[in-house]
């Protein structure tokens, strides 16, 4: 026969039962929430940190970017400078050479020229002013009138003295001052300047 106390432990037991699976089932619902919030919690630690990473690799890749340009730009400055620096240098040195030339026999043979191609281009003209060096009009007063004679003979000119900057050559303007003629040394220095300049940059490689 069942007895109460029989009844009792049955009953306590059934509770007992119960309450451990619920409570068991608390703590799995417990512990998935708390996996399932730590999983949550990572992914967004995860792309938080991608997003830096990412941030920082744009942000390195500009920096690298703005040093390579301005190096370059420098780079381009310096050689740019440099470029400038050797072509008034051989300039210079050019300059030395013309003056060297002006002294030497073969100076007569270009002189004769410039005058040819300076006054040439003045024909019809009736009155001219013929710029020579100081050292041409001593040295080289006859050939310079023997040229004037057989190429402009109708036309009254008057020799002068030019600034030596034009180391050689002749300079011819006309009467009115409305028009001038330029064969000097220095002129074609100046003419060639851009060739010599492309020269020196091909040298730097610019």
């Amino acid at each position: 026969m069942i007895t109460i106390e029989d009844k009792l432990n049955l009953f306590a037991g059934i509770v007992l039962d119960k309450a451990e699976k619920e409570s068991a089932e608390k703590v799995d619902k417990a512990f998935r929430s708390i996996d399932e919030k730590m999983a949550a919690e990572k992914q967004s630690i995860d792309e938080e940190c991608a997003l830096i990473i990412e941030e920082s690799a744009i942000k390195a890749q500009a920096e690298y970017t703005r040093i390579i340009s301005k190096a370059k730009q420098e780079s381009k400055q310096k050689l740019l400078a440099k470029r400038n620096e050797l072509l008034e240098r051989t300039i210079a040195d050019l300059r030395v050479l013309a003056d060297t030339f002006a002294g030497t026999g073969a100076y007569a043979a270009f002189l004769e020229k410039s005058i040819y191609q300076a006054a040439g281009s003045m024909k019809g003209e009736k009155e001219l002013r013929l710029y020579f060096t100081s050292r041409d009009l001593k040295a080289h007063q006859d050939l310079i009138r023997r040229c004037l004679g057989s190429d402009v003979p109708d036309a009254a000119y008057t020799l002068l003295e030019a600034d030596d900057g034009i180391q050689g050559g002749c300079i011819c303007v006309n009467g009115k001052g409305t028009r001038k003629a330029e064969h000097t040394l220095a002129s074609l220095l100046e003419d060639g300047r851009e060739i010599i300049g492309q020269t020196v940059t091909e040298y730097l490689h610019i």
